[in-house]
């Protein structure tokens, strides 16, 4: 079975704010569902307002998981 995750990267992702006892940031919904579920495809839907966001998501992605295939 292939695991498929279809998202949108949120101003979140790919990492959240610090916060004030963790002073580096966070890992945002979408690496987190990655890391905890494992996907082997990922989907990541571009919206206008979050260009930056959703391709920063899929660097860290390929960054932390280079299997998974991202489009």
């Amino acid at each position: 079975m292939v695991k498929i995750l279809l998202s949108f990267a949120g101003f979140h992702d790919p990492y959240g704010p610090a916060t004030a006892t963790n002073e580096s940031p966070v890992a945002g919904p979408v690496l987190t569902l990655i890391q905890q579920v494992g996907f082997d495809r990922v989907v990541l839907f571009r919206t206008p307002g979050a260009i930056k966001n959703t391709n920063d998501t899929e660097t860290a992605i390929l960054r932390l998981q280079p299997a998974v295939n991202v489009l």
